[in-house]
């Protein structure tokens, strides 16, 4: 909410006017449209998250189905029920709706795509918070860059149909590529690590034994009930008993029983290099039938602009120079030419433990003879 709210002050000092003429002609921004989209865009900072399940992302696909998070987040923030009745109560009739439109981008005029786009777009406060939070809590210095002077460089720009879009002056272009090479560089080092990748396969199988005895909690009451502590405590209490899939996955998060990496692949993984690390777990089992080997891929998405020469469509962010013309950020930076609009690596993980050194070694030589 911080990052979104310096985001949008600086949008408005720069273009105040362009911003309450655009809105003026929104319902429900007739009378003072900057505070009221001040208000919209910090409290969907604020609660666009809030339907995270416990475990965040670990365990989203298991508890929450396809859609996630975010459609949990909406219902929350429009049920009267929910948080809803509250947000009305405090804004304003149907604020909790509106709110909600920005954060699914339904229902929503094109005047006020901008204030997603401040939320959660190329330039967008989610992961600039989370990229310099994480860093700081997991000790590392991966996800640090420039974000005040980001912010500084924001600009806005008149698009077709009355919209409004987010851009950057070029004094900004360093700072936003840092902020990309920042997301590169968390995802393969903490989001994508390999322990990160075990513990949630865990969490998805642990999960889903709970949804085999009707114990998972997958209503939206059942959901906000629950976080982390609680369901701790609860695999604390299933890894008693070691018998069957939830005693087995709740054990091994509790005493950090994991498997280990035997192979993983580079960053540029393709469909033909897919096939080989299948072959190559088909030949592990083969030769080692009492060892357990999982396949679990790691995928990151690093951005979507437009760069020269890619055939892929992209997102085209404006791009305002000194001399006021209008360029597009893909095309005046380098980096974005270089760094891999997304990757893909694949792990092979085997159930040997830290002790067993000597098969560890024995695994690896038998995979370098395979390769």
């Amino acid at each position: 909410m911080e990052i979104a709210t310096r985001g949008f002050d600086k949008l408005a000092e720069k273009n105040g006017s362009l911003i309450e003429d655009t809105l003026r002609n929104v319902v429900g921004f007739e009378k003072n449209p900057l505070a009221i989209a001040r208000q919209l865009v910090r409290l969907a900072a604020l609660t666009h998250d809030i339907g995270h399940c416990a475990f965040s992302h670990g365990a989203e696909k298991i508890v929450l189905g396809k859609e996630g998070h975010e459609k949990l987040s909406v219902l929350i923030i429009k049920e009267d029920t929910l948080l809803g009745g509250l947000i009305n109560d405090l804004y304003g009739a149907n604020f909790g709706k509106r709110i909600a439109s920005i954060i699914e981008q339904k229902n929503m005029p094109p005047q006020i795509q901008f204030l997603h786009d401040i939320v959660s777009g190329e330039l967008d406060a989610d992961r600039t918070d989370y990229l310099l939070r994480d860093s700081y809590h997991c000790g590392v210095d991966y996800g640090r860059f420039d974000y005040r002077r980001m912010i500084e460089c924001l600009e806005i720009f008149e698009g077709g149909y009355g919209q409004l879009l987010i851009g950057l002056h070029r004094g900004g272009i360093h700072a936003f590529e840092a902020l990309i090479l920042a997301r590169y560089q968390m995802n393969l080092q903490v989001y994508l690590h390999r322990l990160r990748l075990i513990y949630d396969y865990y969490l998805e199988k642990y999960h889903e034994s709970l949804e085999i005895d009707n114990e998972l909690p997958n209503t939206p009451d059942k959901i906000l009930e629950n976080n982390d502590t609680t369901m701790i405590s609860k695999i604390f209490e299933d890894a008693k008993n070691k018998n069957g899939q939830k005693g087995n996955f709740a054990s091994r998060i509790k005493e950090r029983r994991h498997h280990r990496v035997v192979y993983e692949t580079g960053t540029n993984t393709d469909h033909q290099e897919k096939i080989k690390v299948e072959s190559l777990k088909h030949s592990l089992v083969e030769k080692y039938p009492d060892i357990e080997f999982i396949i679990l891929p790691a995928q990151g998405n690093i951005h979507k602009l437009a760069v020269p020469g890619s055939l892929e469509e992209g997102i085209h962010l404006p791009l305002r120079t000194r001399e006021k013309i209008e360029r597009y950020v893909g095309e005046d930076s380098q980096i974005f030419g270089t760094i891999p609009r997304r990757f893909l690596l694949s792990f092979i993980f085997a159930d040997i433990n830290k002790d067993q050194t000597k098969l560890m070694d024995e695994i690896k030589i038998f995979i370098n003879k395979q390769r």
